[in-house]
């Protein structure tokens, strides 16, 4: 890859957001073991990171304490959150990204809240839900799952959801909540841009923890050339943002949005073809 990124998507949610849905899966965990230690003496080019804060609309303060930070984050919202539109607006306003969270069905059965989307409802039910939470998000560019670890791991249902995404001309990011999720794949079949995540930041509450995911973040950036990651709005997980990100800079590492990680991505490839077809 022709420049090297770093891609933190921090997902946030509310006081009540979080679930064992955010917790790692096993590829991502074996890939990472296999990471070394971040004792590389340099990077060729200025390493990207994009964050993406996600389960948005919940809390007014913790969120607006993160749409405050002066740094260059993305935003997914909640489609039907009580906060969600109002804080879209303040997103807008400051010039953020803006996603919508689709609620989707998880192998726990865990409640989804409005806008839940489940393997159990007809093609025509499902996409009219997913334009539904679409419409509810004032301004957004994409869209990426909250939960889900059972419908993304169901290639009908993906099939259904990237069909609605590409209508509206939009983007995906896999949470990657389960390593069966075909998510991305469909969305790739499908001609849409799309990401996926490599990291949970704040899977477990403390500052060790939070501070290691960082450092796991950067590891495997500088070994693939990007790495994305998905945290949610606690508290704690806003102290050790603000503290990190500050460091970033004397790292390598440059703070983007998730529509120029995506754009970067695209011209990477795009460099790549033209490189390929002159051989």
């Amino acid at each position: 890859m022709i420049n090297s990124f770093i891609v933190f998507f921090a997902i946030v949610s509310g006081t009540n957001a979080t679930s064992s849905e955010s917790g790692p899966d096993s590829v991502v965990e074996s890939a990472v073991n296999s990471v070394p230690a971040a004792t590389d003496k340099k990077t060729p080019v200025m390493a990207k990171l994009a964050i993406l804060i996600d389960d948005m609309g919940h809390s007014l303060k913790s969120n607006h304490a993160l749409l405050n930070l002066p740094a260059e984050l993305s935003f997914a919202f909640l489609p039907h959150a009580t906060y969600s539109k109002a804080l879209a607006g303040t997103a807008t306003a400051l010039n953020k990204d803006i996603l919508m969270h689709a609620p989707m069905e998880a192998i726990y059965n865990l409640p989804l809240g409005p806008g839940g989307m489940t393997s159990q409802m007809t093609e025509q039910s499902f996409k009219a839900t997913l334009r539904q939470n679409i419409e509810a998000i004032p301004n957004l560019i994409g869209v990426n799952n909250h939960m889900g670890s059972k419908l993304t791991a169901m290639q009908r249902q993906m099939r259904w959801t990237m069909e609605v995404v590409k209508e509206r001309g939009l983007f995906f990011l896999d949470s990657k909540t389960s390593a069966k999720s075909v998510a991305w794949q469909q969305a790739k079949e499908a001609g849409i841009d799309c990401l996926k995540r490599d990291v949970f930041l704040d899977h477990k509450l403390t500052a060790a923890a939070i501070n290691k995911q960082f450092d796991r973040a950067l590891r495997i950036a500088k070994l693939q050339g990007h790495a994305v990651v998905i945290a949610h709005p606690h508290a704690l997980t806003i102290k050790v943002l603000k503290k990190r990100l500050n460091t970033l800079s004397a790292q390598q590492v440059q703070l983007v949005s998730v529509s120029t990680l995506i754009a970067a991505l695209k011209e990477d490839d795009a460099v790549a073809t033209q490189v390929a077809s002159r051989k």
